[in-house]
């Protein structure tokens, strides 16, 4: 069984990522690598369970709703899409790795739990906070970098990751307290 599909070349609207790819590889598909592409809603891949790898990055999906039927799914890239939010992804319980930079999500208390998440980079968004990580006992690398967060109480919010690692938020206002910087860069 093919365990790839690319439709990097597919450069239009595509509702159903896969509707293009033959039966079999529908059923089997473990990579889907849709970037640099127009997909609409991410729900569309939502029918192809047994994915594991989903690359939507430099797309236009409003939402990730539906993600979180995919069961299998462990990485998922929607980099560079102008999302709002990371909420959607409840029921991905094996979702190890969420790469959600260059987007514009504000606010990631739309975030589900996902204990098995020990990867994740928001950076270069809008967050002017870290409310919303409750859930992710297994984060050890968190990348925050070029946000908005300007307060130094955010930090509560990372406080009971025990694994995590890096913390990355550099180029944050939270880093230049007064004349003096502040090292939130810990790896």
């Amino acid at each position: 069984c093919v365990a790839r599909a690319r439709a990097r070349a597919l450069r239009r609207t595509i509702r159903d990522p896969l509707s293009v790819a033959p039966p079999r590889l529908r059923r089997c598909a473990q990579e889907l690598n849709l970037s640099h592409n127009r997909v609409r809603t991410a729900s569309a891949a939502s029918a192809h369970r047994k994915l594991r790898t989903l690359d939507l990055s430099h797309n236009a999906p409003e939402s990730l709703d539906g993600l979180g039927t995919l069961e299998c799914l462990a990485e998922l890239c929607v980099e560079s899409n102008g999302l709002r939010s990371v909420g959607g992804l409840d029921g991905a319980p094996l979702l190890a790795t969420v790469r959600a930079a260059h987007n514009a999500i504000e606010r990631l208390d739309g975030l589900p739990a996902l204990a098995h998440l020990t990867a994740l980079d928001v950076s270069d968004n809008l967050l002017s906070s870290l409310a919303g990580l409750h859930g992710c006992s297994g984060l050890m690398d968190l990348h925050a970098g070029r946000n908005a967060v300007a307060n130094s109480n955010e930090m509560r919010h990372v406080a009971h990751l025990a694994l995590l690692r890096t913390l990355d938020l550099s180029d944050n206002p939270v880093v230049h307290c007064g004349s003096e910087a502040v090292p939130y860069r810990v790896h």
